[in-house]
């Protein structure tokens, strides 16, 4: 399904119909992005519950605005007949507002906040969100994220192309080592 969409989102912005793309993604394909730099304004990260029949631990995150550079995003699929599927989106730059993601995993070489605060519950009243990390903004390098829900107000790439690999198959030189 998911390739799916990434497909006609690529359809849309290689016939340059669409310049800025609005869009949700919720579910248990496995995606995987990875990012040689990002900046965000406005970041709010709280732990909680993962939605869904699955609830487990997430990072939920906001950003208020990003931009990222040097973006790969993967899904791999399994088809009938054909087997494993790769489906890979690559990015020079791509920018939105309003980006919400539930992540079960993060990682990133370097990391680098102004105007951070976290705030926690002493008191023990909310289980499921024990603290909150705020800042001004946030810059990563080398970042990987395997998020299970993302959704942007705006999203829009410069640079953007596509390609399908049969296999499971990370972005070439990709940050973290994600070519699998």
């Amino acid at each position: 399904m998911l390739t799916v969409v990434l497909g006609a989102a690529y359809a849309l912005l290689a016939n340059g119909s669409a310049s800025a793309l609005q869009f949700a993604f919720s579910g248990r394909v496995p995606v995987a992005i990875t990012a040689d730099q990002i900046h965000v304004t406005g970041l709010s990260i709280a732990p909680g519950l993962s939605s869904g029949e699955h609830s487990d631990t997430a990072l939920l995150s906001l950003f208020e605005d990003f931009q990222a550079d040097g973006v790969c995003v993967t899904s791999t699929v399994e088809l009938p007949v054909i087997g494993a599927t790769t489906a890979r989106l690559y990015a020079d730059t791509l920018s939105g507002s309003r980006f919400t993601i539930e992540a079960a995993s993060l990682t990133s070489s370097s990391v680098s906040l102004s105007a951070a605060s976290m705030k926690t519950d002493v008191a023990g009243r909310d289980q499921a969100s024990p603290f909150r990390l705020t800042a001004g903004s946030f810059t990563a390098s080398k970042v990987r994220v395997e998020p299970r829900t993302f959704a942007a107000a705006t999203l829009a790439a410069k640079g953007f192309h596509a390609d399908f690999v049969h296999g499971r198959r990370g972005c070439p030189s990709s940050p973290q080592g994600s070519e699998e």
